[in-house]
């Protein structure tokens, strides 16, 4: 559907999805999100603010409880 955002609320973030392509969410056994996203664009809600994730190549966020997300 064009001009549509979809979202996934995980344990400790928000993820949307803000262009159609290709991506993986994890949940660590830690309780960490991984988001690798191949194609497209996504954003993630954390509490310093939105980080938008796009696929500069292929791109992994992996955002702790209680932390900063981080690039891997």
């Amino acid at each position: 559907f064009e001009d549509e955002t979809y979202e996934l609320a995980t344990l400790n973030t928000t993820i949307a999805f803000q262009t159609p392509g290709e991506y993986r969410v994890d949940i660590t056994p830690s309780g960490a999100t991984d988001l690798s996203v191949r194609a497209g664009n996504a954003e993630v809600a954390t509490a310093g603010g939105p980080v938008r994730v796009a696929d500069l190549p292929s791109r992994l966020l992996r955002h702790q409880p209680k932390s900063h997300p981080q690039m891997v």
